[in-house]
């Protein structure tokens, strides 16, 4: 069950002395509503702890994790955060799903370049140590923005100190064949399972 999608009057009155305007309710999850916001006519993000979030400290870890993220170029880039009132501030993705983007794409190329640079995000994250923890399933922490480039989104559940899994994550997702989006790739690439090891190659070729 979902927390209500409500921003609480001391997340109003931060956002309001910081000079952002609540626009609309982009996205909601079990511990936090993600608020498109505006500033100068500047377009951001604003993820809004719920106020009856169960998980303790997730604003401080994403944060954290989402600093070391942005250090080797991964992620939404981290405007501000505020611990008192439970909200960090990022850059705004103007895109959509790795699911809805694979559904969408008739571009073999194209959709080869994008998954290849996801790779090379994930293999970036292995390398400095950082687990996100959710890139399979649904695909809905991948969004792919208007230029076609790809971001790796919401740090809330990734750790340094567990063991990295993130190539190994998304070649299941993938590449394993049992998802809509697994399926739909697999069939405008064509790849056959002996030569799925060729993408996370190729994206690490890439960097």
């Amino acid at each position: 069950m979902h927390f209500s999608p409500i921003l609480t009057d001391v997340q109003m009155a931060w956002l309001e002395a910081n000079g952002y305007s609540p626009h609309s309710l982009i996205a909601r999850g079990k511990s936090a509503g993600v608020w498109l916001v505006q500033k100068n006519g500047m377009k951001f993000a604003a993820k809004c702890e719920h106020e009856k979030s169960y998980r303790k400290q997730m604003l401080e870890r994403e944060v954290l994790q989402l600093k070391m993220a942005n250090e080797i170029g991964i992620g939404p880039q981290l405007i501000d955060s505020s611990a008192e009132a439970r909200i960090i501030i990022m850059a705004f993705i103007d895109g959509v799903t790795l699911h809805a983007f694979i559904a969408q794409c008739d571009d073999k190329k194209l959709l080869l370049r994008v998954v290849a640079e996801l790779f090379a995000q994930a293999e970036k994250l292995d390398r400095a140590g950082i687990d996100h923890g959710q890139l399979g399933g649904k695909l809905a922490n991948i969004l792919v923005d208007k230029k076609k480039h790809v971001f790796i989104i919401d740090f809330e559940k990734a750790s340094y100190v567990r063991k990295t899994h993130n190539v190994s994550q998304l070649k299941h997702a993938l590449f394993g064949g049992k998802t809509i989006p697994s399926k739909l790739l697999l069939k405008m690439l064509k790849v056959e399972a002996a030569a799925r090891e060729w993408i996370p190659q190729h994206a690490a070729d890439s960097t």
